[in-house]
């Protein structure tokens, strides 16, 4: 029986490994996450084809990122699932196929990077850096999408 394999099946797994891994990667180099790519291939996924399977690995992997970066796991799925809600609210109301994915990862960086690392976590940065931060995201998300 011949077996063949359909890359096109398995090729945005293999972006989020890669993505997790660059992560990783980076963070360990820079000793601190500079941008989150499982979130953003998340995000991209969610408004053009959400699958099940696809947004339970991505949620996976990013509730590892969230333990190899801080030491507790599924602290980014702590304002992830509200701003899914969100961003599937948006989808089903309003056409927004380009703008949506942007909106929902700026959503996630601000509550990130605003709201969970200096209260829950106790990391604060300045403001300009974090600002910094979140643009690189979106930048990365328009080079990506």
């Amino acid at each position: 029986m011949r077996i063949t394999m359909d890359i096109k099946k398995f090729f945005p797994y293999l972006c989020i490994c890669a993505l997790f891994l660059a992560d990783i990667f980076c963070a360990a180099f820079f000793e601190e996450s500079f941008f989150h790519g499982v979130a953003l291939l998340y995000f991209i996924r969610l408004f053009t084809k959400p699958s099940f399977l696809f947004s339970s690995c991505a949620l996976a992997f990013i509730s590892l990122e969230s333990f190899l970066y801080h030491g507790r796991f599924g602290t980014g799925l702590l304002m992830l699932f509200p701003i899914t809600l969100l961003c599937l609210g948006l989808k089903k109301s309003f056409n927004l196929p380009k703008l949506g994915p942007l909106l929902g990862l700026g959503c996630y960086l601000v509550l990130y990077w605003g709201l969970l690392e200096p209260l829950f976590l106790d990391i604060s940065s300045q403001w300009l850096y974090t600002i910094g931060k979140i643009g690189g995201n979106i930048l990365l998300m328009t080079i990506f999408y």
